[in-house]
């Protein structure tokens, strides 16, 4: 009978699947909790002396807001010319006369 196997390895393949994506959710809030940490440890005194010069903390909120949207906007763009840059090689070294899509 060959459904038996197929459901043993379907079935051996979702647990894996299950303990991959738990591995993966534990570890991406542990990247979050040290980000968070580090923020908080690392820029302590450059809040506190924001403060002492008048900065309300809308206004330190605003600053962390502003650097997190620029640094995800640089990394998209350096992304996104890598891949294009990549995918071009790639493309080259498979066939000569191939060039990569951008879609």
């Amino acid at each position: 009978m060959l459904w038996p196997k197929i459901s043993k390895l379907l079935l051996a393949t979702y647990r894996w699947r299950f303990w991959d994506r738990t591995y993966y959710a534990t570890g991406s809030y542990h990247r979050i909790d040290e980000y968070h940490v580090g923020i908080g440890l690392e820029r302590t005194r450059e809040i506190g002396i924001r403060k002492s010069l008048g900065a309300t903390p809308r206004l330190i909120r605003l600053q962390f807001l502003m650097e997190a949207i620029v640094v995800c906007i640089l990394g998209g763009l350096g992304g996104l010319i890598l891949g294009i840059a990549v995918g071009n090689i790639i493309a080259k070294v498979i066939s000569s006369s191939a060039s990569f899509i951008v879609p």
